[in-house]
């Protein structure tokens, strides 16, 4: 009796819990276009900013390329929001019609309208616990922005290092090899392409310093290809085992003050 009363709330909160993103209107969305997205190797790149004012939002990924798992669980993907939305059509349906149609054309099955919305909650170390419903002949309510920033006061920054004290204890990343101006010849060589300028600022007294890079002359898919063989030829270099990735990572740019950066590279 007990099992039977508990399997019952806990359905119940499930079709409660449905029925309330059906009803729900999401104020602030973004949209994750396919042409706003890269992919390389197991990883992408979405180059859409999130202020960091902005501790709740949602995002309707029009890019059936870039699976709602892999936006929901990586942790890389907006680090500083513990608490999202991600709404998409369902894929998987939409393909299995779209297959049934091609094996038996007679049939011409019509898809109806089903979107698939995921509840993404982050605990202290960006671990995801996530509820997923899927709502049918419902269009989801969203009013989408589209975060403006003034390019004369800030910049979009796609890649950051940051380096610790040069001596006590030393910061290992002041011995990789190859350092970033190294790695930046030599990547510009192999994809004769553009990646500068980057620029860097101190902030300690023990030679503390941070380096970004804007990596404006890059597509995006080089701008991938940038970030993600960067961080590799760190672990490669220096054995940070902590460091390797083993799961699908989305990266995005954030906004930076031009002000505060002391020195610039070109």
């Amino acid at each position: 009796m007990k099992l039977k009363l508990s399997l019952l709330i806990f359905f119940s909160g499930l079709i409660l819990s449905a029925q309330t993103f059906k009803d729900s209107v999401f104020e602030k969305a973004i949209a994750i276009d396919k042409e706003n997205t890269a992919h390389f190797g197991k990883d992408f790149l979405v180059d859409v900013v999130v202020p960091e004012n902005i501790v709740k939002i949602s995002f309707l990924n029009n890019n059936p390329e870039l699976p709602n798992a892999v936006l929901c669980n990586s942790r890389d993907f907006f680090s500083h929001i513990k608490e999202f939305f991600v709404i998409s059509r369902d894929w998987d349906y939409y393909r299995k019609i779209s297959e049934s149609n091609n094996k038996e054309p007679e049939r011409h099955l019509r898809p109806i309208i089903r979107f698939k919305y995921f509840h993404v909650k982050r605990n202290a170390d960006n671990v995801a616990k996530i509820d997923s419903f899927a709502i049918d002949y419902k269009q989801p309510e969203l009013k989408l922005i589209k975060p403006e920033y003034y390019y004369s006061k800030q910049i979009k920054v796609f890649h950051t290092e940051n380096y610790g004290s040069i001596c006590c204890p030393r910061d290992l990343l002041w011995d990789n090899n190859p350092g970033i101006a190294e790695f930046v010849v030599a990547f510009e060589k192999e994809k004769n392409a553009n990646a500068k300028p980057y620029y860097s600022k101190g902030f300690g007294k023990e030679g503390e310093i941070a380096f970004y890079f804007p990596l404006e002359h890059l597509t995006l898919k080089q701008k991938l290809e940038f970030i993600v063989e960067r961080l590799a030829s760190t672990v490669i270099n220096q054995e940070r085992k902590d460091y390797i990735a083993t799961d699908p990572r989305v990266f995005t740019p954030n906004l930076k003050d031009r002000k505060n950066f002391e020195r610039t590279i070109d």
